[in-house]
């Protein structure tokens, strides 16, 4: 096995053993039998230890490799591709997988395409609409998958954790205030004054009937090949049981916080059948609560820079979704 890693390509102090671009490459080289071209570390904010592995006869491989500490997180992406694939929905074929080494490993086909948060500004807007389309498609098909009337976000269908909605967001703001006020990024009053307006959306909270979804922004899940269509869902470890709006909520969260054209999860709304009421203002608000969580969560190593400018932008954000709350209470 020969290779150079591409330039640029560093994950910090190297360690004699772990997780590492020599350890993908090893990896995928048992897998396909090829030769190994090139590995690019490529981190998301959930997974630090995934490599992009090119090999010499122009395949590309994902390998996907965990820490001890992270082997339910690489277990539970086999569980649902093992669940998602039977239903029609496009997440990467499992290559090979080994859950029970000291650092577990997923080899997958690498998705032709891009992030769809990256792919995004360059699509036209009827190509934007299409793909609002199928992605309501596939949260139709995710919808299928039984559940025993119980919500919220898990990797275990036996095990949801809540036995109404409300309780579930409820939670959601509460774990997340913490993160928050800890790494300096927000006012939790700001989070406090949104649950008070839980009692404004009580009663539809609790008609809300629990459905699976696929509940992370489409704009980090989601890639879309170079004329739009869609390639497959990436990074899934757990489904959602609740109102499956919250995901469009998310996405048109992070598309206003990365200053991009709403319309995406406008139409992705509309072809689902469902509009903006306070429901949806309310699941928005709680999405950008999650988002700025995210920033502090440095237990989990996801913490990431957070400037002036942007605790001052995310602030605005959740300004505008809690108004846009209150105009239909």
């Amino acid at each position: 096995m020969s290779f150079r890693p591409r330039a640029g390509d560093r994950e910090g102090p190297r360690h004699e053993v772990g997780p590492s671009e020599f350890l993908a490459a090893s990896i995928a080289e048992g897998v396909t039998r090829g030769g190994i071209a090139e590995v690019r570390h490529s981190p998301t904010r959930r997974y630090r230890h995934l490599y992009d592995v090119g090999l010499t006869d122009g395949r590309r491989v994902i390998v996907r490799i965990g820490l001890p500490e992270e082997r339910a997180a690489i277990t539970q992406t086999a569980f649902w591709t093992d669940q998602l694939r039977p239903l029609g929905v496009p997440v990467p074929e499992i290559l090979a997988r080994d859950l029970t080494s000291l650092f577990p490993s997923l080899v997958t086909e690498r998705l032709p395409g891009s992030r769809l948060g990256r792919a995004l500004p360059r699509l036209t807007r009827p190509v934007r609409g299409a793909l609002a389309g199928t992605l309501a498609d596939q949260q139709t098909r995710v919808a299928r998958y039984p559940g025993g009337g119980r919500f919220g976000w898990s990797s275990d269908p036996d095990s949801l954790p809540h036995a109404s909605w409300s309780a579930c967001l409820t939670e959601v703001v509460a774990t997340n205030a913490p993160w928050i006020r800890d790494a300096g990024l927000g006012d939790v009053a700001a989070m406090i004054d949104l649950r008070r307006r839980f009692d404004r959306t009580a009663a539809a909270l609790d008609a809300v009937v629990a459905m699976p979804f696929l509940p992370d922004p489409a704009t980090a899940s989601v890639v879309v090949r170079d004329d739009g269509q869609l390639s497959g869902f990436v990074d899934i470890d757990e489904l959602c049981w609740g109102d499956p709006r919250f995901a469009v909520a998310a996405t048109y969260v992070a598309l206003v916080n990365s200053g991009q054209p709403s319309d995406f999860a406008d139409a992705w709304l509309a072809l689902s059948g469902q509009a903006r009421d306070g429901l949806f203002w309310l699941y928005a608000a709680i999405a950008a609560i999650r988002l700025m969580g995210e920033y502090g969560r440095i237990d989990l190593g996801t913490a990431i820079g957070f400037t002036a400018n942007d605790k001052r932008r995310l602030k605005r954000v959740v300004a505008g979704l809690v108004a846009e709350l209150d105009r239909f209470s």
